[in-house]
């Protein structure tokens, strides 16, 4: 029996190292998954190079990781939907499933939540770089035989774009412009078209990452550096603008060009984290044009919409995977995603 597993331990800023810690018990609500992938995240990198997002703070030893598949081999005295050798796709919160937010099924806002990977002030839930983890069983989704384990940490930033347009009620036939070709802004442009949008007009300021939108379904993209879009896409809206606009960079440039081809009467998602918490945004044109300004905090209830659209083939996530890695290989990876080297979009760890 399995006594030890290898785990990616944080120690400090730029200082990852592998060792072994104990299995982790598990409950009886619980399953033990042997994790297979883990997608590199953006806010993986901040907590590893900066020590923090903002007011949120990494207090060393802590494990990294939440975009995460992986097989179950134990299952706690509870479990009835699920069994050993299962795969799923692990959804990577622990709601207290009893306050308000959480009864109103908007467990996302839960005050009490512990997330995969995220410093908690009370409670710290271990992150995906583990070999093995004890997961809540409600939140472990099964995928069918043909998705693969790759595809399975994929579902996570699936998810974000998924509640992205439904925190913009983005419907079929809705034009759109998502800035930043990241990750996240390519998951958002692979979800817009299984809902239907168009057009879908993308911003960035890498040539390569505008190429990937490109190929990926994009109708016009956009080099920020280089060209004015806020006069182009209003010019191809017949002064328009669109029906809405989703933000995934953060930036305050992006915020003003937001608002500038935002069609009237329509919706600004804002997905990125700013680096400045007190963002600057044209409100004037924001009250003369009645837009709504929604945010995108993780997820909810959107989680096997996601499974379901990489199963039936609608959303094809595996052209984001631009790299794979060894589990022995994660600074390599993580200075890969931290450096943009290698014309790099979504990094696999193989665990």
């Amino acid at each position: 029996m399995l006594m030890t597993r290898k785990a990616a331990v944080m120690y400090g800023i730029d200082d990852i190292r592998i060792e072994n810690l104990p299995i982790p018990d598990i409950g009886p609500d619980d399953v033990l998954v042997r994790i297979r992938s883990v997608g590199v995240c953006g806010s993986d990198i901040h907590f590893y190079k900066e020590g923090r997002i903002g007011s949120v703070v990494v207090v060393p030893p802590h494990i990294l990781g939440h975009e995460c598949a992986g097989e179950i081999v134990g299952i706690g005295a509870n479990v009835k939907n699920l069994k050993i050798g299962d795969k799923v796709a692990i959804e990577p919160g622990r709601p207290c499933g009893k306050c308000e937010l959480c009864l109103k099924g908007k467990y996302n806002l839960c005050p009490e939540m512990i997330f995969m990977s995220a410093p908690h002030p009370r409670k710290l839930d271990e992150g995906a770089f583990v070999e093995y983890s004890a997961r809540p069983a409600h939140f472990c989704f099964p995928l069918p035989e043909h998705i693969s384990f790759d595809e399975g940490a994929m579902v996570e930033p699936l998810a974000v774009a998924l509640q992205a347009l439904k925190q913009g009620k983005i419907s079929a036939g809705q034009s759109i412009a998502i800035l930043g070709c990241g990750p996240i802004g390519l998951a958002v442009l692979i979800a817009a078209k299984a809902y239907g949008c168009s057009p879908i007009y993308m911003t960035d300021i890498m040539d390569y990452r505008l190429n990937k939108a490109k190929t990926t379904g994009a109708t016009e993209v956009f080099n920020v550096a280089e060209e004015d879009y806020t006069e182009k896409i209003n010019k191809l809206t017949g002064g328009r603008g669109v029906d809405a606009v989703i933000d995934t960079t953060g930036s305050e440039k992006a915020y003003m060009g937001a608002v500038a081809i935002a069609a009237r009467g329509s919706t600004i998602v804002l997905v990125g984290m700013s680096a400045n918490e007190m963002a600057l945004f044209n409100i004037g044109s924001i009250i003369d044009k009645e837009l709504f300004i929604a945010g995108v905090f993780r997820y909810n209830n959107v989680y096997q919409q996601a499974v379901n659209l990489i199963s039936s083939g609608i959303a094809d996530v595996k052209q984001l995977i631009s790299h794979r890695l060894k589990f022995e290989n994660i600074v390599e990876a993580m200075d890969i995603v931290a450096k943009k080297r290698d014309n790099v979009v979504k990094v696999i760890i193989d665990i």
